[in-house]
């Protein structure tokens, strides 16, 4: 039996697994303009899965921000279709060592609850006590 007098309160970050990248259409202007976002489908050590398109980014002088994952194009040189190198989704890409959104799949990711209680990407070195979520 488990001493419960010993517990520690447990951290509100996990670690998941990248099981799945989907681009969602996201209607902007009460549906004037559609836009697309990046949905990340990760799946937790308990087999509980989460659908997530936001990350938390350091904003320089400003501290931590949510931001989200907003697909960001643009034709290169070599006539190919990149991610913007300033967008958030690079930024997660940079963060987790990874090339393209496939390479993604199958890699441990944490994350981190938002004010509301909704789990976000964690793309910067963060610390609970570090967060302002209130």
């Amino acid at each position: 039996m488990t001493n419960i007098l010993k517990m520690k309160i447990s951290s509100q970050s996990r670690s998941v697994k990248v099981t799945h990248i989907e681009v969602i259409k996201v209607e902007l202007d009460k549906g004037k303009r559609i836009s697309e976002k990046v949905a990340i489908t990760a799946v937790d050590q308990n087999g509980k899965e989460f659908k997530i398109s936001d990350t938390w980014l350091d904003q320089n002088k400003n501290g931590r921000a949510i931001k989200g994952l907003w697909l960001t194009t643009f034709v290169s040189k070599a006539g190919k279709q990149e991610i913007s190198n300033a967008s958030a989704l690079a930024q997660v890409m940079n963060y987790y060592n990874v090339k393209t959104l496939e390479d993604l799949i199958g890699k441990k990711i944490v994350l981190h609850p938002d004010s509301e209680g909704y789990l976000v990407i964690v793309a910067c070195d963060i610390e609970a006590d570090e967060v302002n979520i209130s």
